[in-house]
């Protein structure tokens, strides 16, 4: 299945595939993994999402996309180091939570943003990888997008 960003995406691919209930609180347009101007960061989005229902299982997240995409390289590699200290951090808290499974979709390789995506998933998923209180699936998105 192929969908558009801000109308499809993940959220419309799990809903048409899995025929399951799910809760959403992704917001299109978070930046950072901490407050910003939108008021929302992926944090606060799991702290809802943890008030509404304690007994979360499975999580499907990306994360600190909209910060680094259109950043100088260097200015990313600094964001993207910043990134995966507080996925790091965050996914400990959801094991200790109870959370059994993150499944982490990285962002696509493919435009400009190649070499800011390359260094995410060698940072990223390494921290993925080390969890050992909960299952974390990194997941490379460029192979189901570019599915013919």
């Amino acid at each position: 299945m192929r969908y558009a960003a801000n109308g499809g995406g993940i959220e419309r691919g799990l809903k048409d595939a899995s025929k399951q209930k799910y809760r959403n609180y992704g917001v299109t347009g978070v930046e950072r993994l901490e407050n910003n101007t939108f008021g929302q960061a992926i944090p606060t989005q799991y702290d809802k999402a943890k008030k509404e229902n304690p007994d979360i299982k499975t999580i499907v997240m990306t994360g600190g996309g909209n910060d680094l995409l259109m950043l100088a390289a260097g200015d990313a590699m600094k964001k993207i180091d910043e990134v995966g200290v507080r996925l790091d951090k965050l996914w400990k808290q959801m094991a200790t939570d109870g959370v059994k499974d993150v499944l982490y979709i990285e962002y696509s390789e493919g435009g400009s943003n190649g070499p800011n995506v390359r260094y995410g998933i060698e940072k990223v998923k390494p921290v993925c990888e080390s969890q050992t209180g909960l299952r974390c699936h990194f997941m490379l998105s460029d192979p189901i997008i570019h599915m013919q």
